[in-house]
């Protein structure tokens, strides 16, 4: 018999993680109501124990009334306390030590003495359903809520006896992956004996992807951007230990900048902290720079729940440079996903769903033609963004924009078109350009002025209100020198797997024709030279009207 002094210390035993429900009935008609975060698992419902109200003490020995199932099943969770050489094994003090048992009562004590030995009752209650399951002990009740992903709270059927209760997670690491949280831990939790059902909450973590930001969301090639992942700091609660890590890749378009990661967690209330990089610190950052793949791994990660920033954000930043790759389709995503344990029960970890972003990257493909569309070799141009005072450099073979792997010798500002009228500025950012022409061929300079101007185009980049980005000529549509007509968006699109998801990504280039004049054409439709022959055509009409009067009156 327990002792009621027992039986009040016993009320006390600490909650863990999921869910242990010693769960003390008055009749065979009682409910558990299981809280918290349970939308989309799976549980398993076992009794470990009777409670025999009369005598006021755990037996296991069943009623008369109760069917062969039932009496089955406590036999067998006799068997499982009372093994020899013992039930099973549990860490106490860094001492690996036994559970042995031969009375009930040395289950009790056992219980109230590691009230606070978390690793202790979890022990017991893995080894239980490890034993079950090996031994054919149904549970007394399932849940299975993986077609509700939103649950919050689940109430069993109200015909359980009175008892202690195991609840154990059951849900998958599939399922937990897709659902972006945790298996529930054992926890323990004696419900008064006046009452008539047990409400337990499960306490899983919720694992959030990770979010991903850059800036600038466009660049030119050989430049940098900064990449910022952000994620939560789990609560960690019952685990041992605790694996944290970010698994990023990027596409060949982008170079990871060499120290330029900085890892932060921040808690509202409390100060900032900057991890330091180092086996013996906070974390291992490995890159491989042929696979441009990251794997940030956390050192000894439970050491933030001990210090209070458990549910604080986990912040890592780093820089990338563009480099001529850029210029592809698909050659400037980044994604990264977060793994974490998922089970304090065991080291199996989940992973979250990857977070991808894209650099956006554009290209001109302009063509040199003249008012009748003939194709024009030999026009030589610069292109200068506005703000910046000199024309941009590029590699004068691929017309990309040049980086500091450019060779020399390949770097101009000067881009000439081919036989075939184009020339192409690759590697761009959004912004406003000024294209002006410079030189002409020999053949050319004959012919055809120089549009010595600035002919003003603007890439502006899709986006929240932009499906596609587009090109503008902001000149008057025509000029004396030359003019340019905006063409068509070419588009090419690539689809690859990126950690395990599907991407497909676009890359757009611009096309448009520049125009010139012949040296003598005749001025343009509204030009200053429209209204001097204007004039000049009015004068002799009224000149020719003058002298028929004037000749007239002589005949006269």
């Amino acid at each position: 018999m327990i002792k009621k002094k027992l039986l009040f210390s016993l009320i006390m035993i600490a909650t863990i993680f999921a869910l242990i429900v010693p769960s003390v009935f008055a009749a065979d008609n009682n409910t558990i109501t299981i809280n918290g975060n349970i939308g989309g698992k799976t549980m398993e419902i076992y009794r470990l124990l009777n409670f025999d109200v009369t005598n006021q003490n755990y037996t296991f020995t069943s009623a008369t009334s109760d069917s062969d199932a039932d009496k089955d099943r406590m036999t067998k969770s006799q068997a499982f306390f009372f093994q020899t050489p013992y039930a099973f094994q549990y860490e106490e003090g860094g001492t690996t030590k036994q559970a042995t048992f031969t009375k009930i009562y040395e289950i009790t004590e056992w219980l109230k003495k590691n009230t606070n030995n978390q690793s202790a009752l979890m022990a017991m209650s893995e080894a239980f359903y490890t034993y079950a399951k090996a031994n054919g002990i149904s549970p007394v009740a399932t849940v299975d809520l993986s077609g509700n992903k939103t649950a919050t709270s689940y109430v069993t059927d109200a015909n359980l006896k009175q008892g202690y209760y195991l609840v154990y997670d059951t849900t998958s690491d599939t399922a937990l992956s897709e659902l972006d949280t945790t298996k529930s831990a054992p926890m323990l939790s004696v419900v008064p004996l006046t009452g008539t059902n047990a409400t337990v909450g499960i306490k899983a973590d919720t694992i959030t992807t990770p979010g991903k930001t850059v800036s600038p969301e466009t660049q030119r090639v050989g430049k940098e951007v900064t990449f910022t992942v952000t994620a939560n700091v789990p609560n960690m609660i019952e685990y041992d230990s605790y694996v944290f890590k970010f698994h990023d890749k990027m596409t060949t378009g982008l170079d990871y900048v060499p120290n330029s990661t900085t890892i932060k967690i921040t808690k509202t209330d409390k100060p900032d902290v900057i991890l330091e990089e180092g086996s013996d610190k906070d974390y291992t950052l490995t890159y491989n720079a042929t696979t441009r793949e990251f794997e940030v791994n956390m050192i000894d990660f439970l050491k933030w729940r001990t210090q209070g920033y458990n549910e604080g954000t986990i912040t890592w930043t780093y820089r990338a440079k563009l480099n001529e790759n850029a210029v592809k389709p698909g050659e400037t995503i980044n994604s990264v996903y977060t793994e974490y344990s998922n089970d304090p029960l065991t080291n199996s970890t989940g992973t979250t769903e990857p977070h991808n972003v894209e650099v956006k990257v554009y290209n001109l493909e302009l063509t040199k033609v003249n008012s009748e569309g003939n194709i024009l070799e030999g026009a030589t141009f610069t292109l200068t963004k506005q703000g910046e005072g000199t024309p941009i450099y590029f590699d004068k073979t691929t017309g990309i924009v040049a980086t500091e792997d450019t060779p020399d010798a390949n770097k101009t500002q000067q881009i000439t078109s081919g036989s075939d009228g184009v020339f192409s500025f690759k590697g761009l950012e959004e912004g406003t350009y000024n294209l002006k022409e410079v030189a002409l061929s020999e053949e050319l300079a004959a012919i055809y002025r120089i549009s010595a101007f600035n002919m003003v185009l603007k890439i502006t980049a899709e986006g929240a209100t932009l499906s596609a980005p587009t090109l503008e000529y902001l000149n008057d549509r025509m000029s004396e020198q030359g003019y340019v007509v905006i063409g068509n968006t070419k588009t090419d699109t690539k689809t690859q797997t990126i950690n395990g998801v599907s991407i497909t990504s676009t890359k757009y280039t611009f096309t448009a024709n520049v125009l010139n004049t012949l040296k003598d054409a005749l001025p343009s439709t509204g030009g200053v030279g429209t209204v001097i022959f204007t004039c000049v055509g009015i004068a002799v009409m009224i000149g020719a009207v003058v002298l028929f009067i004037i000749n007239k009156k002589k005949n006269s």
